[in-house]
Formats: structure tokens, C-alpha cells, sequence
């Protein structure tokens, strides 16, 4: 789609950048729980972007198992095959989340978060994702709805004209209103749903917040709803409010555990 983040390598390493923070640290901590990847098994990372969360199932699946990642964009899986380059047990492939390069019912468990927002053809990427795992295999989906993404701001107008290009950044940007239903025809059963809140009261590199407003007016910026001088003054203003006391952001992470259900009889 024409409004569609595209990871280059500074993208890319920018993501990475925000995903060290303490706030995504926590939130793989909590994918992973509900993920429970075991010794021996086969684990499957759809997007798996700069590699952290496969490292972290490599170390739980152990030298038996295996933490297979895919992602779309080159400089991801470039900082990823770097990441786990001392790793025997990880495979990491260039690609799409509609077309997976693994056979069928290959793997134990499956997770994704924050990409199926870019997959236009999600129908066929839930097909892919039920495809490659085994009869009663888990899936953890994490998606965030660009609604619930909130800023305290005195620059108002600047923050609504930020605020309404943000959507188009991605396919999917409510997808977790419609993520239920849409596991449900693609053959899996919701067990377990909960919801991640990341709040920050500071303006810092070490919060999530911070690279949230940073990529926001960027792209705003690209999108022309807001010149880059707008843009940069607007994160300013963020910075100032930090050492007054005002700052504030929050936004909201659904994570969804489904089962892939058995062939019919």
C-alpha cells in the first residue's frame, strides 16, 4: 500500500533502537509466557524483525529444538542473522508471511508480534500460519490498534494532523477488533486473550514513548499532513514537557493465544 512503512536499514535500525527499551523487554517477557516454548521445540517467528525474541526462544527451545524466524525486510534479517550468529539452532528467512518456506504441520508453536497489521492479504497469511503448524499447535498474535495510542500535548492541531496520518502507515491499524473472528475462519480456537499497556511519564531514549513520537512525526511528515520543522518542534515540545512533569503516553498491546484445531473427520 502507498502509505506503508518500508524498513530500510535506518528503519530498521531504529526499530531495533526502540525494541532494547524497557518497555518492549517487558512485553517479549510477557509474548513469551504465553508462548512456552519448551525444550525440544520447533518455534516459528513471523517477522521476526532484529532477531531479539528468536534469540530468546533459541535459549528455551535448547539445541534440540529449533527458532525459526522470516521477515520481509533484508536489513531485519540482516541484524538478526547477526544477533544469533553463535546460534546453531536458529534459521532465519528472507520472505513473506502469505508464502512460508517450511513444510506442513513443521512446527510446535508459532508467534507474531506487531506484523500482521502490514499483511494486506491476511486471510492468506493466517492460511500460511495454520498451514506450517502441527494438529493442536499454539499461536501468539500481538498487534497493537492505533487508537489507544495516546500523547499529552500543547501543540494540539500538530498532534491531531500526526494523530490521523499515523493509520496508513500499515493495512491492518484496528487490527485487534477483528483478530478473533479472523483466527476463528482460518481454523484456529482462541484460547486466551490479554492486553499489554505501555504508559511512559518520561521523555527518555530508554522509553518506548520516545521512538513512538520520533517515527510518528516522520511519517506524518512523508505523508505531508505536517512539514518537518512542525514535526521536530512538536518532539521538542515532548522533551519539555518531560522536565515539567507533563508528559504522558500510553498505548495498548492485544495479545491473542489461539490453538490450531484439528483436521475433521
Amino acid at each position: 500500500m502507498s502509505g506503508a512503512i518500508e524498513f530500510d536499514e535506518k528503519e530498521a535500525a531504529e526499530t531495533e533502537r526502540s525494541y532494547l527499551t524497557a518497555d518492549i523487554v517487558a512485553t517479549r517477557a510477557g509474548v513469551m509466557e504465553l508462548l512456552a516454548p519448551g525444550p525440544g521445540k520447533r518455534v516459528l517467528d513471523v517477522g521476526s524483525g532484529p532477531g531479539l525474541l528468536l534469540r530468546d526462544i533459541a535459549g528455551a527451545v535448547g539445541r534440540r529444538g529449533l527458532a525459526a524466524g522470516i521477515d520481509i525486510s533484508e536489513s531485519m534479517v540482516a541484524i538478526a542473522r547477526h544477533r544469533c550468529r553463535d546460534l546453531t539452532n536458529v534459521e532465519i528467512a528472507t520472505g513473506d508471511a502469505t508464502a512460508l518456506p517450511w513444510p506442513d504441520a513443521h512446527f510446535d508453536r508459532a508467534v507474531s508480534t506487531q506484523v500482521y497489521e502490514y499483511v494486506p492479504d491476511l486471510a492468506a497469511a493466517l492460511a500460511e500460519l495454520d498451514r506450517v503448524l502441527k494438529p493442536g499447535g499454539r499461536a501468539v498474535i500481538m498487534a497493537t490498534d492505533a487508537d489507544t495510542i495516546l500523547f499529552n500535548s500543547r501543540d494540539n492541531e500538530t498532534a491531531a494532523r500526526i494523530r490521523e496520518a499515523w493509520p496508513r502507515h500499515c493495512a491492518r491499524p484496528f487490527l485487534p477488533r477483528e483478530l478473533p473472528q479472523l483466527l476463528g475462519e482460518a481454523g484456529f480456537s482462541v484460547i486466551d486473550h490479554r492486553v499489554h499497556v505501555i504508559l511512559n511519564r518520561e521523555f527518555t531514549p530508554d522509553n518506548f514513548g520516545y521512538h513512538m513520537a520520533r517515527s510518528m512525526s516522520v511519517y506524518a511528515a512523508k505523508q505531508g499532513r505536517i512539514s518537518k520543522d512542525e514535526g521536530k518542534a512538536w518532539v521538542a515540545s515532548l522533551d519539555r514537557m518531560s522536565r515539567d512533569g507533563g508528559f504522558f503516553f500510553s498505548m495498548n498491546r492485544y495479545l491473542f493465544v489461539a490453538t490450531k484445531r484439528p483436521p475433521t473427520a
